[in-house]
């Protein structure tokens, strides 16, 4: 099975080895192999999935953690995408989210401060810093 990129970043201290043990134990029932291959330069984590087990496996990876597009001809119309803020306080009027994107360059997702006040705030005029404040919103943050 080619490399898949799930929607989890590596930060901090953590390193991509730490996360073979986590998949060893999730995945002891079934018969399959995870190989841990690294992460994209953004911190995406990188995985190979081999074994009769596999398809079981992808499909709940996909599922529990989801799973990296790569590239925007991925996404179609109306797509659900999750991501990690990134960027944060760096504009005052933009909200930028790290969607998983990074084939053939990073697209993020930018959410403009007028819908976020629109929808988190039934379109009371605040600062974006605040409403930072106010949803505890931080970088890496799903």
């Amino acid at each position: 099975m080619p490399k898949i990129t799930l929607l989890q970043k590596i930060y901090g201290s953590n390193k991509p080895e730490d996360f073979q043990e986590a998949f060893n134990e999730l995945f002891k029932q079934l018969k399959v192999k995870t190989e841990i291959c690294g992460v994209t330069p953004r911190g995406w984590l990188q995985i190979k999935l081999s074994g009769e087990d596999q398809k079981f496996a992808l499909n709940y990876l996909q599922k529990h953690f989801g799973l990296c597009p790569e590239k925007l001809e991925n996404l179609t119309k109306f797509s659900t995408i999750r991501g990690r803020i990134t960027h944060l306080g760096k504009s005052k009027t933009q909200l930028r989210v790290d969607i998983g994107i990074f084939k053939p360059k990073n697209i993020d997702a930018v959410v403009p401060l007028q819908n976020l006040q629109a929808q988190l705030l039934d379109g009371k005029k605040f600062a974006l810093r605040k409403i930072i404040e106010l949803f505890g919103l931080a970088e890496n943050f799903p």
